[in-house]
């Protein structure tokens, strides 16, 4: 982590908002490339993560020299729910910063912010398609208890008939 300084987002710092918000959309790209987002979308991440939702959030950020952003994770409390909990959002690391323990790094961190509030369960869903994602969560301890499954509808060769 070499050259790169740890923050957590401002949630009135506007640009870095929609800097977040637009790395967290645009993230499943590397694995999907039918991916897309919309503006409309964009706008509600940025939403979710100043909070104007009512949401609270730890995102924490790791910023080059320059101040640019090239990590981050998100973190959402989830204390009103069946079991307090908090939900992973989003965790990115630019290419240039991957096998450094910048995300191990972050999401310790995430994990401290979850345990100083009394959450105990942290969770995470994650695209099958993102293999480094998955291993880096089995690396760190987490385990499956879920998995998502999706039939898309219409016509397909192997419809019924």
């Amino acid at each position: 982590m070499q050259g790169l300084e740890y923050r957590q987002l401002d949630p009135d710092a506007q640009a870095d908002v929609a800097e977040v918000a637009r790395l967290h959309c645009a993230a499943p790209l590397e694995w999907d490339s039918a991916h897309h987002y919309s503006e409309q979308m964009l706008q509600k991440v940025a939403s979710r993560l100043n909070g104007s939702d009512g949401s609270i959030n730890f995102v924490g950020l790791m910023c080059n020299e320059a101040d640019d952003i090239v990590a981050f994770h998100w973190v959402q409390a989830k204390p009103k729910e069946d079991k307090p909990h908090a939900q992973l959002v989003g965790l990115w690391v630019h290419p240039e910063h991957r096998k450094q323990s910048v995300a191990s790094g972050l999401k310790k961190r995430g994990e401290d912010w979850c345990l100083a509030r009394g959450i105990t369960e942290l969770r995470t869903n994650v695209f099958t398609a993102n293999q480094t994602m998955v291993e880096l969560n089995l690396r760190l301890g987490y385990e499956v208890v879920m998995v998502g499954m999706v039939k898309t509808l219409g016509e397909t060769a192997d419809a019924p008939t």
